[in-house]
């Protein structure tokens, strides 16, 4: 059984196609998607009359979850193609 799952979205934002990817550490795939779409609506305009589309594309354990430092209930950003990922913290590569 899961314990979370990572969950990407894909968007149109001026006239390009972006997309997210968050790990989200909730059990029902429904749910992780809903919470998902309630961050990327908030970051990334999403109900701006563009739409997103989100995916659930795999399960999360417990121990990955716990491997990211994450707590039950919390989202975490694992790829977003607006920052530039060289910074990104080593750990997660």
């Amino acid at each position: 059984m899961a314990a979370g799952w990572m969950v990407s979205i894909g968007y149109i934002e001026r006239g390009q196609l972006r997309h997210v990817t968050y790990a989200v550490a909730v059990a029902n795939a429904t749910e992780a998607i809903k919470a998902s779409l309630d961050v990327g609506a908030a970051r990334f305009s999403l109900d701006a009359g563009l739409g997103g589309v989100a995916l659930a594309n795999s399960e999360l354990s417990l121990q990955q979850l716990d491997d990211l430092g994450m707590v039950k209930g919390g989202i975490c950003s694992l790829w977003d193609d607006t920052h530039d990922w060289l910074i990104w913290p080593r750990q997660l590569h």
